[in-house]
């Protein structure tokens, strides 16, 4: 009986009749990636929308049952796929839609309507793709209720099989780009050993959440549970340290005297934190903020005493705004005119600092700390030389702050010194970085990813670059992992970052690594401290290199898909729909 029925329910969903299956077509391109038995009770199935009422290449989120799914019209097809961005939850519909894949509007992930895997980063899982059809002008969806409720997917991966496969595959670095490429690897069908040594005594996490949520708990971000990893045979050395990479023989040597050889190995070690090169720099109240530890130390320290914060960028100015409402005062020190000056320009770095001195953060800066007093090795005070940082020119003045507290967040270099020179990679003489392809290979079965890599960048008509995003390490870690398997894929990704604090994120996307104009778009009071709206484009010989926008979802989205695609408006073209509309919304709507 059991048998009949499945059989009927089967028969109903493909339409009971020929005459009725003419009528129904099931649209989307090829199969949903988590297909769903005609006789599960946990599915659900119904009308969501009218195909006449949606425009091509439009995305609505729909109600189905007592959740929502996205639906997406292109070229005469329909697509459903999860509603929420596996990374943190944002609404898929409110980001941007290009040429068959969706962008998430707070931070740049991108999944494929017709499959819903992940195409690009932050995160580490893919959307949930459901079945639609058209029946009459009704778009019908049927999808699994918890797969709706969960809006995310882990896609097919395999286990290990030493007999198959004898192959060790190492990744030294156990931070975003190490995570993905080890899931990637076992996604791929890679058999082999998959081991992440990593110097961290937790497993892979979300390093942006420590500047922004510095008492945040380690079982809280975690990108993967230690249970999955069990799962899948990917095995961790935590607490480990390589003290040498043997790139010409392919081994790895360790600070506990171990050695071990590698068929490929991926380093993805990230930057180590820049010093300061002062005399009291290693005093107990001097913080750097690398992991999760010293987010921690950093916020128990800095309650209700003075904080200097030496570094005027993304990660000093989140760590100024994480500590202000606890800290006694917080002072910060910047070689810069104004705050972010270097990638945002002064215009926009100086409403942004406007923001955080509306805040009670003091700004020093054109200066450079030149002298740390220290008493029972603690820093008492600081000496800060005003002035005379270009060359030929003099300094203003020398001034002494006391402090109780000192945080340095002055950038990073990479973290390469335990590579041993040889000829199979070449790494740059200054800061260290490792040349690849833009497979990210570096050469003899070593590839990199992340803070470290230097490669080409697509876009920028393959000039070389190396970017420190969360989001870009995640993606090069599964280009690298394609190409260890001989599955040929190249980095190809626009950059895309943000920066949050007091409720307001600055989202960027492209990478500027010179520009001549900043076109600037906002309102009367788009640069006022409470108002603060404003979209900024970042140009070079009339090509837009970079937007960074605030409160201006989901443009930042749309112009790296336009940038992708090739099809970003020109510096001219933006001009000219700011003088004639007073907005470049338009125009970069009308491009997508």
């Amino acid at each position: 009986m059991g048998a009949i029925l499945s059989t009927l329910r089967s028969w109903l969903w493909w339409g009971g009749n020929a005459e009725q299956r003419q009528e129904t077509s099931v649209i989307g391109g090829q199969s949903p990636r988590n297909s769903i038995s005609p006789d599960d009770d946990n599915i659900i199935e119904g009308v969501v929308a009218k195909f006449s009422e949606m425009k091509d290449g439009e995305m609505r989120e729909c109600a189905l049952g007592d959740g929502k799914v996205l639906v997406v019209k292109d070229k005469g097809q329909v697509h459903a796929v999860g509603s929420k961005c596996t990374h943190y939850g944002a609404p898929m519909a409110k980001g941007a839609y290009l040429d068959g894949r969706v962008r998430c509007p707070w931070h740049g992930a991108c999944f494929s309507v017709k499959t819903g895997d992940i195409e690009d980063f932050p995160g580490m899982d893919s959307l949930p793709c459901f079945e639609a059809r058209v029946q009459g002008d009704d778009i019908v969806v049927r999808a699994d209720r918890d797969q709706i409720k969960s809006s995310a997917r882990t896609r097919g991966m395999c286990h290990a099989a030493p007999g198959e496969d004898k192959r060790v595959f190492v990744i030294v670095g156990g931070g975003a780009a190490g995570a993905v490429c080890a899931q990637t690897l076992r996604e791929l069908n890679f058999k082999g050993r998959v081991v992440v040594i990593s110097k961290e005594e937790f497993l892979p996490y979300d390093r942006p959440k420590l500047s922004k949520a510095m008492n945040a708990q380690i079982d809280k971000i975690l990108l993967r549970p230690r249970e999955f990893y069990e799962k899948w045979n990917i095995e961790f050395l935590l607490k480990t340290e390589v003290t040498e990479l043997d790139a010409d023989a392919k081994t790895l040597k360790f600070a506990n005297g171990n050695a071990m050889s590698f068929d490929a190995c991926l380093v993805a070690t990230g930057g180590a934190p820049r010093t300061l090169p002062v005399a009291g720099f290693k005093s107990s109240n001097v913080h750097v903020l690398r992991d999760i530890g010293e987010a921690h130390t950093i916020l128990d320290a800095t309650k209700g005493k003075h904080v200097l914060v030496v570094g005027s960028s993304f990660i000093g100015m989140e760590t100024a705004a994480s500590v202000v409402t606890n800290a006694a005062s917080v002072t910060v020190i910047g070689m810069e005119k104004v705050a972010f000056e270097r990638v945002l320009g002064t215009e926009v770095g100086s409403a942004i600092q406007k923001l955080h001195e509306s805040k009670n953060i003091k700004f020093i800066m054109e200066a450079v700390v030149t002298e740390m007093k220290t008493a029972d090795d603690k820093v008492t005070s600081v000496v800060v030389q005003i002035g005379g940082l270009a060359p030929g020119t003099e300094a203003k003045e020398f001034k002494e702050l006391n402090c109780d507290v000192v945080v340095v967040g002055a950038g990073v270099v990479p973290a390469t010194n335990f590579i041993k020179p040889g000829k199979s990679i070449k790494i740059d003489e200054r800061e260290r970085s490792i040349y690849t392809d833009n497979k990210m290979h570096a050469g003899n079965g070593i590839y990199a990813a992340g803070d470290i890599a230097r490669y080409p960048l697509a876009f920028l008509d393959n000039e070389l670059a190396r970017i420190e995003h969360w989001g870009m390490a995640q993606y090069q870690g599964l280009v690298a992992a394609h190409n260890m398997v001989g599955k040929t894929k190249v980095a190809d990704a626009v950059p895309f970052f943000w920066t949050a604090a007091y409720g307001k994120t600055v989202r960027y996307a492209g990478h500027a690594l010179r520009y001549d104009e900043i076109i600037v778009d906002k309102e009367a009071n788009g640069f006022n401290a409470e108002t603060l709206k404003f979209a900024a484009y970042y140009c070079h010989k009339g090509k837009v290199l970079a937007v960074a926008t605030l409160a201006r979802d989901p443009l930042a989205a749309q112009c790296a898909e336009l940038m992708q695609a090739g099809k970003m408006p020109t510096a001219a073209d933006l001009q000219k729909a700011i003088a004639a509309n007073g907005s470049t919304d338009a125009l970069i709507q009308s491009r997508m």
